[in-house]
C-alpha cells in the first residue's frame, strides 16, 4: 500500500490571513507588584516597570488587601488578572489575616476520607445554619447557648449531672406517665399548691403530718379514720 504526502499550497491571501491573526495575537506577561488601591472588584498593582488595574480570578480562594506583594498576569486587550499573594505585611501586634472568598453561588466540598480543622477558634456567622449527620459527639468543658426559641424532638432524652438549675417563668409539662425517684429531699416551696387526680391518690409514710396553722378541712362522700 502507498500512501501519498501532498502538500497544500498556500495562497498569498491565506498567507495575510496568517499573519493578521498573529499580529492581534497578545503576549502575556508575568510582573510583581504591591496593591496600592482597591475598589469595587478592581486592585491597583504597581511595580517599578508598570502600574496595572487587575481583578481576581474566580480559582483565587484568599482575598487581596492593601499591601499585599503579588504576581500579577498582564494579558493585555483581555485585562490583567491576579494569579497569586506572594508576601502579606502583618500588623504590629496582630497576626496575619487571611479571609477566604467563594463564589456567590453554592460551595460544596466533597472529602472521601476525614476532615480534620486544627485551630484555637473557630466561628460560624450565617443566616441559617443546617447540619445533618447519622451520630455527633460534642466535648467541651463549658458551653453556652443563647437563643430565641429552642424546639427539641428526640425518641429519647438522657440527662446526667451533678447539678441542675433552672429558672423559667412558666413549666408546662404533659406526659403519658411521668415518675420520679428522690433519695433526698422533695421540696415545694410556692403560694399556691393544688394536687388533683381523676381516680385516686395515695399519700403513704411512716408519719404523715397535715399542719394548718388556721384551717384543717377534710371534705368528702364518705371520710373513714383507721
Amino acid at each position: 500500500m502507498t500512501i501519498a504526502n501532498r502538500s497544500i499550497p498556500i495562497s498569498h491571501r491565506s498567507r495575510r490571513r496568517l499573519r493578521a491573526r498573529e499580529s492581534h495575537r497578545t503576549t502575556a506577561h508575568w510582573n510583581v507588584g504591591v496593591i496600592v488601591d482597591m475598589r469595587d472588584d478592581l486592585f491597583t498593582v504597581a511595580s517599578e516597570q508598570v502600574s496595572l488595574e487587575a481583578r481576581v480570578p474566580f480559582s483565587c480562594l484568599v482575598v487581596p488587601a492593601l499591601g499585599d506583594t503579588v504576581s500579577c498576569l498582564d494579558a493585555g486587550a483581555n485585562g490583567a488578572w491576579i494569579g497569586s499573594i506572594l508576601a502579606r505585611q502583618a500588623r504590629t501586634g496582630h497576626a496575619t489575616v487571611a479571609p477566604l472568598h467563594l463564589s456567590t453561588g453554592p460551595v460544596t466540598w466533597n472529602v472521601e476520607g476525614g476532615l480534620a480543622i486544627a485551630v484555637k477558634r473557630f466561628s460560624v456567622d450565617a443566616e441559617e445554619f443546617h447540619m445533618a449527620t447519622r451520630s455527633i459527639d460534642v466535648t467541651a468543658d463549658r458551653a453556652h447557648v443563647v437563643v430565641e426559641g429552642l424546639r427539641f424532638i428526640a425518641g429519647a432524652i438522657k440527662l446526667i449531672a451533678s447539678t441542675l438549675s433552672s429558672a423559667m417563668t412558666r413549666v408546662q409539662h404533659f406526659s403519658e406517665s411521668y415518675a420520679r425517684s428522690t433519695t433526698g429531699l422533695d421540696r415545694v416551696s410556692a403560694g399556691h399548691v393544688e394536687v388533683e387526680a381523676e381516680t385516686l391518690m395515695h399519700l403513704k409514710s411512716q408519719h404523715t403530718m397535715v399542719d394548718g396553722s388556721k384551717l384543717v378541712k377534710a371534705r368528702g362522700g364518705q371520710i373513714h379514720f383507721g
